[in-house]
């Protein structure tokens, strides 16, 4: 302090603390700050986690009721209730995976409850990959590409080994990241939705 001269001394006196912080203390600081950032990461990746198996379980559970009807009627706070979570959470589901490009019909009824119908369309497979191909973009992220597939798989189109083995050339890793990644899967799945539909309409849509 006596080396200071008046500024610093002026100056030490203001900040008394700070001048006697030591580096270990900093140090302490730092990694408390650094594991409550890297804790509040983890709960936010657990939550968003959750969320998504939440809405797995409900989309399998409406498709199982779907195997033994063509037609159901639901209500959002009956599956609320059953799966612990707000009604906001089974809208989510429905609107998302259970869209007409997916293969079903959702009608809400205001009245009654807040029931839902949903019904599950049966078109000729020819149809479905025409109406497939129509709404194709130029471009397919990896991820928008297996939920086409997924729609393959679910109207029994294809098998879910070829459905895998189908993702499985469409990865980032196999196509290295290229500039054309996107265009070149959305080319792939292309050609073989058409090779699908010519396969169907040649062997009389046989399986």
């Amino acid at each position: 302090a006596h080396g200071l001269g008046p500024w610093g001394r002026r100056f030490e006196s203001c900040f008394p603390d700070f001048i006697y912080l030591n580096f270990e203390s900093l140090s302490l600081a730092r990694a408390y700050f650094f594991d409550k950032m890297v804790k509040e990461s983890q709960i936010r990746e657990y939550e968003t986690m959750k969320k998504r198996n939440l809405s797995d379980r409900i989309e399998t559970y409406i498709k199982k009721l779907l195997q033994s009807a063509s037609q159901i009627d639901i209500r959002r706070q009956d599956l609320a209730q059953r799966f612990d979570c707000v009604p906001s959470q089974i809208n989510y589901v429905i609107k998302t995976r259970f869209t007409v490009e997916r293969g079903y019909h959702v009608e809400s009824k205001r009245g009654g409850g807040g029931y839902i119908r949903i019904e599950r369309l049966y078109m000729d497979h020819q149809l479905q990959c025409q109406q497939l191909i129509a709404l194709l973009p130029s471009a397919l992220s990896y991820e928008e590409a297996r939920k086409i597939v997924a729609v393959l798989i679910d109207h029994q189109m294809i098998t879910k080994k070829n459905g895998d083995l189908l993702l499985c050339t469409m990865t980032p890793k196999v196509l290295e990241n290229s500039m054309n990644e996107k265009n070149i899967r959305a080319k792939m799945l292309h050609q073989y939705i058409e090779r699908l539909q010519y396969e169907r309409s040649s062997d009389g849509g046989r399986k």
